[in-house]
């Protein structure tokens, strides 16, 4: 009698542990379930942050909201996403994404994981020197780093080490970026395997790059990114950008303008240390002085799917 007692004591706490183990591993299941979903809603919500796209979202104010639903799972397990950006359409503030994914079970459980995040639109320059479909080349020495215009010129900070040389062409046998005599500050990318050609006098640094390496192999990246943009042919009066003279400066635009500002050039043959800076007013709704300087020493139009050789200095602002 006692025997039997022990056995079916033994049995029912077995029978609970494995119910247990068994609850508690569908649990997890699910959880990654509803982080997946999770992430899924964070790529739509930037999907049409980006696309300016709020088809089958809820408006009310300045906050949008969507629930998207029909996920399935084994066991009668069903998923949902409930989406939430705030500012979504307000210039100038930061959108905040607040995502939720829940898996419910047959029983009516539920698991739910919530992701949230801020973004601001993203900077009109992304990469120092970046070509979309051709290979972009220092052939003869040139220099690259990146800074904060918001604090000041370049010789007053500190290296910012965040330049991009990024090239897009289609990977071959050979790099698609070369550094001869170059020395970056930042970042190469390429969709070549081997990464970037260089002379034995090339520098890919970073602030942390141990001293005697040259080339920082942990700089270097096969996801160059460089968007590209629509192209509109522009029509009306405007002011007419003359050849500069070599060696000297040209400032083009006004960091308070409100409206476009149109020039018409027939080419720049910016060589030695000529210079051409661009002012514009910030696209977030509030007045930011940006700056973008090029000093190239080849013909050649300023044109983000172009060939870019040899520049002289270029600082990402």
């Amino acid at each position: 009698m006692c025997f039997s007692f022990v056995m079916a004591l033994a049995l029912a706490s077995y029978l609970t542990l494995c119910t247990r183990t068994l609850q508690l591993s569908s649990r997890n299941v699910n959880g990654g379930h509803a982080i997946e979903l999770a992430e899924s809603g964070m790529e739509d919500a930037l999907w049409s942050l980006n696309k300016n796209t709020w088809t089958g979202w809820t408006i009310v104010g300045t906050t949008a909201t969507k629930t998207t639903t029909g996920f399935t799972y084994d066991n009668g397990v069903t998923g949902s996403i409930t989406t939430t950006v705030t500012n979504y359409n307000v210039t100038g503030a930061t959108r905040v994404l607040t995502v939720t994914g829940t898996t419910t079970m047959g029983d009516g459980t539920t698991s739910s994981r919530t992701l949230s995040s801020s973004t601001v639109p993203a900077a009109l320059f992304v990469n120092a020197v970046a070509g979309t479909t051709s290979t972009v080349a220092f052939s003869s020495a040139g220099s690259a780093d990146s800074y904060d215009s918001s604090l000041g010129d370049y010789t007053a900070q500190t290296p910012g080490f965040s330049a991009f040389i990024a090239s897009s062409a289609v990977a071959t046998s050979s790099a698609t970026v070369s550094l001869v005599n170059a020395q970056i500050k930042g970042y190469a990318a390429s969709l070549y395997s081997g990464g970037p050609s260089y002379s034995s006098s090339a520098q890919l640094l970073g602030p942390t790059t141990p001293g005697g390496t040259k080339i920082d192999t942990s700089r270097i990246s096969t996801s160059p990114y460089q968007p590209v943009f629509d192209l509109k042919t522009p029509t009306g009066t405007g002011t007419t950008l003359f050849n500069p003279t070599t060696n000297t400066t040209v400032t083009i635009g006004v960091s308070s303008d409100t409206s476009p500002r149109l020039y018409y050039c027939s080419g720049l043959d910016m060589t030695g240390t000529t210079k051409v800076i661009v002012k514009w007013s910030g696209a977030t709704g509030h007045d930011r002085r940006r700056r973008f300087l090029y000093r190239p020493s080849r013909r050649h139009p300023l044109f983000p799917s172009q060939r870019h050789r040899q520049p002289r200095s270029v600082h990402d602002r």
